[in-house]
């Protein structure tokens, strides 16, 4: 892996930029400042950015789908938590009127009840947390398309300037062939 550049007091820090999310348990953390940086030293270097945009992507687009997939399972927990939850609540608030009938508990209570249940609450923050992950993985990908174009854009630019160059130095030749040409002939005089 290459070194980080090195922020000056005009760029972003890279700490504004950092994206940190656990898969399988291990970390991962990234720099998008560092991840969307293209360096434009030279051909070579230009070359090298290139090969390894795709790596980049894959990693990027990987670690995002599987925070979706992540995701819908812990979204189908809570959905299922939150059936069970209410299903008990139903059973357990259920009262005896005066004729001595079981009556229904009133549906805003349950819900209350579903909605306070630590369990149920525990799964909604790490839903939050899963969704927070997924958008900050998208943003990473989506950096690294745009990265793509930028590279694009810089290739298609350097490749023209360097075709410039190279008319410009071949009509410089023309023209210092022409001269010497001229040189070369005996004035000729005017009548």
């Amino acid at each position: 892996m290459r070194p980080k550049p090195e922020p000056d007091d005009t760029e972003t820090t890279s700490t504004d930029l950092k994206v940190v999310v656990t898969y399988d348990g291990h970390p991962f953390s990234q720099d998008l400042a560092f991840q969307s940086h293209i360096s434009t030293e030279d051909l070579q270097t230009l070359s090298n950015e290139f090969a390894e945009n795709p790596l980049r992507f894959a990693r990027w687009a990987f670690l995002e789908s599987q925070a979706k997939s992540v995701l819908a399972e812990a979204e189908a927990a809570l959905d299922h938590k939150e059936s069970e939850l209410f299903i008990r609540f139903m059973e357990s608030l259920r009262e005896r009127d005066a004729k001595g009938k079981m009556v229904r508990p009133a549906l805003d209570l349950v819900r209350a009840r579903v909605n306070i249940h630590p369990e149920r609450l525990a799964l909604e923050r790490r839903v939050r947390k899963l969704r927070k992950q997924c958008d900050e993985l998208a943003v990473g990908r989506k950096t690294i398309e745009h990265r793509k174009e930028a590279l694009i854009t810089i290739g298609a630019n350097v490749r023209a300037e360097r075709d410039s160059n190279i008319r410009i130095n071949e009509k410089a030749k023309q023209a210092k062939e022409e001269w010497a040409r001229r040189q070369q002939q005996p004035p000729t005089r005017r009548t």
